[in-house]
């Protein structure tokens, strides 16, 4: 389960980039404005000159403003786009379950992460020591050692959570064994 500290801090970076990014949406806005007045200004000379009487020069000066219309609009969508993936991905904290583990030879544990809502790249460290599928099913070798498990996310590689992870072989304990009475002689 997420704590409470990682979801406020989980919501204080998208709030403090959404900030930063206020100017570029501002930004983002006025060019959409002055695309809206590029696009009236060039209806209404093509408006005014009627149908017939389009020159060329009108006709150029209502295609250069339908380009500074688009142009306009295209830097627009960057700049909504560029503040919307920057929040989506400052709001993803990995979170990885069990943080520690101990298993026997071959034997298997299910991990789970939290997080991303597009899933995880499951790796581990050093690799050849078991195996992990993508669902986070890990199975351990028939040797000792320790070995990190990690889940990345899908969304931002740069996000990721790891277990540690050690593999040893059970000692069974044994029980101590009983001895027989000594055996009595035979009266014969």
């Amino acid at each position: 389960m997420i704590s409470a500290e990682l979801a406020l801090a989980g919501l204080q970076t998208p709030i403090r980039t959404l900030l930063a990014g206020k100017d570029t949406l501002l930004a983002a806005l006025k060019e959409l404005q002055t695309a809206r007045e590029a696009i009236d200004q060039a209806v209404a000379t093509l408006a005014d000159t009627g149908a017939e009487g389009v020159s060329p020069a009108v006709m150029k000066t209502a295609l250069e403003q339908f380009k500074a219309a688009s142009s306009g609009l295209l830097r627009a969508r960057t700049a909504v786009r560029t503040v919307s993936r920057t929040v989506f991905r400052m709001g993803i904290a990995v979170e990885i379950s069990p943080t520690t583990a101990t298993v026997d030879h071959h034997a298997a544990v299910q991990f789970s992460a939290l997080g991303d809502s597009f899933g995880y790249v499951w790796s581990l460290n050093p690799t050849g020591k078991g195996t992990i599928d993508q669902t986070g099913h890990y199975t351990a070798p028939g040797s000792n050692g320790t070995v990190q498990v990690i889940a990345t996310s899908k969304t931002d590689s740069s996000k990721a959570a790891s277990a540690q992870l050690t593999v040893h072989k059970k000692d069974i304990p044994r029980e101590p064994r009983r001895r027989r009475p000594p055996r009595r002689a035979r009266r014969s």
